[in-house]
């Protein structure tokens, strides 16, 4: 990897400035991101819905949920590219999903799914192409000290969501006065198969992870690039390189 390439400017910060940086990251990426985004979740959220239509039950938010590694390995591979100058058209992001199993994906959505630093170390999982005991050194070596970091980023971003998903209940309690009352939540819930409530609250719950999981891997991703940066000097190497580069055109 040729670090003097990234489009970013290289030197150690703030842990919160890296995250603001991953925001940042996102926004200047969106359609990158979010083209291929919504072309699994929009199918994903209708089948949840069928789902509930057969079952009667909530299984279908609880899956949803339970499937959002997937939709970070997608995101973060896309960001990856994104921090080059790179711009991966859909086929090409759909066909870098092949090799997400081999990257931990299984174990994503199995014994590491209740982890609070998923999004942290994810990078390493993903990108830097290691395995056994090598990998699980590497994720030591960039967790050593900042566990209660990323344990952080990751609680703002959940309180973000449940922010947006009962600010979106709280639209249908203003828009349908049949709601008005302290049960809607219950209402909700205990709605039979079938119910428009129970699709609607897979929408809202959709929604609210597509407007959040996106930031939430942005800033995952920067701080484990400060991580680096801060580990193996990236602004002291690409010092250096600049300067080498300059001493040999003058040479010339």
């Amino acid at each position: 990897m040729r670090i003097d390439q990234l489009n970013l400017v290289i030197r150690p910060r703030h842990p919160f400035e890296a995250d603001d940086l991953g925001v940042r990251l996102l926004q200047q990426n969106w359609l990158s991101v979010y083209r291929v985004w919504l072309l699994l979740m929009l199918p994903m959220v209708a089948l949840m819905v069928l789902l509930e239509h057969l079952t009667g039950r909530l299984l279908g938010i609880a899956l949803l949920w339970w499937l959002k590694p997937l939709f970070d390995y997608l995101a973060l591979w896309i960001l990856s590219r994104a921090v080059f100058g790179g711009r991966p058209g859909v086929r090409e992001c759909l066909t870098a999903m092949e090799t997400f199993p081999r990257c931990g994906l299984f174990g994503a959505l199995t014994i590491r799914r209740f982890s609070l630093s998923r999004g942290y170390v994810l990078p390493v999982r993903l990108l830097e192409d290691l395995t056994g005991a090598a990998l699980e050194s590497r994720i030591a070596t960039i967790r050593y000290n900042q566990t209660g970091r990323s344990r952080w980023l990751i609680q703002i971003f959940m309180a973000a969501e449940l922010s947006i998903l009962c600010g979106l209940l709280s639209l249908v309690v203003w828009f349908a006065p049949t709601f008005q009352d302290l049960s809607i939540v219950d209402d909700f819930v205990q709605a039979t198969a079938g119910d428009w409530k129970r699709d609607l609250m897979v929408l809202m719950y959709g929604l609210a992870v597509t407007l959040v999981e996106p930031f939430y891997v942005a800033a995952a991703f920067l701080l484990y690039l400060n991580r680096r940066t801060d580990l193996e000097a990236w602004d002291i190497e690409i010092a250096f390189r600049q300067l080498a580069d300059r001493l040999t055109g003058e040479t010339r």
